[in-house]
């Protein structure tokens, strides 16, 4: 009973949102030929990362209270978002400058 919740709440959390995207992504962008480096560069990020957020975790969270590392969470990701952003509307915008051209050129 008890692994049925837990399989519930883990599904509902973690397999229904972002959490597999890198992993899912990763084996699908990089060519057979760099695939095992990208997925090694990725996996080692993640795994450095993710150890630095677990050593200053709960250090930072006794220096500037629950609210202000909350605050630096929302700021980290807000800025992430817009960056993410940022690069894909110029991308979008060089394939439509890239499309009208081709149109015209064809004309």
């Amino acid at each position: 009973m008890a692994m049925n919740v837990t399989e519930a709440i883990a599904t509902l959390i973690f397999f229904s949102g972002m959490g597999p995207m890198p992993w899912t992504i990763n084996s699908e962008i990089y060519p057979m030929w760099a695939r095992s480096t990208g997925v090694s560069v990725a996996t080692a990020t993640n795994w450095i990362f993710n150890l630095f957020i677990s050593m200053t975790f709960l250090t930072l969270t006794e220096v500037l209270t629950r609210y202000g590392m909350l605050h630096i969470l929302l700021v980290c990701s807000t800025a992430g978002v817009i960056t993410i952003t940022i690069s894909n509307v110029e991308k979008l915008i060089r394939e439509i400058v890239l499309e009208s051209i081709s149109c015209t050129k064809f004309s």
